[in-house]
């Protein structure tokens, strides 16, 4: 599948992915990736990655702590439509 970065369906295509920028330097105390993921029973489970390995885990303090992480970091994004704007721009500016 060959995806067009240049429309903004290419980058959130659907209601349940949105791709928000985090500006180059902005302290958000990311250490490692993580997905928070929420089952058909409605509960949360947090997989995150350490240097070693993946830890998947539905316990409650873990995933708390993973959502608060999360809101701290989309708070520092750009929103939406800007974030597209400059993924546009540097794509432009990279790849053509």
């Amino acid at each position: 599948m060959v995806v067009n970065l240049y429309t903004p369906q290419a980058i959130w295509g659907t209601p349940r992915l949105s791709v928000q920028v985090v500006p180059h330097g902005m302290p958000s105390g990311l250490m490692g990736g993580f997905a928070i993921a929420t089952l058909d029973s409605g509960s949360d489970v947090l997989h995150a990655e350490t240097a070693v390995r993946g830890i998947t885990t539905s316990d409650q303090e873990d995933v708390t702590a993973a959502v608060e992480r999360f809101e701290a970091i989309r708070s520092e994004a750009l929103p939406i439509s800007m974030s597209i704007e400059l993924i546009q721009k540097v794509v432009g500016e990279r790849w053509t």
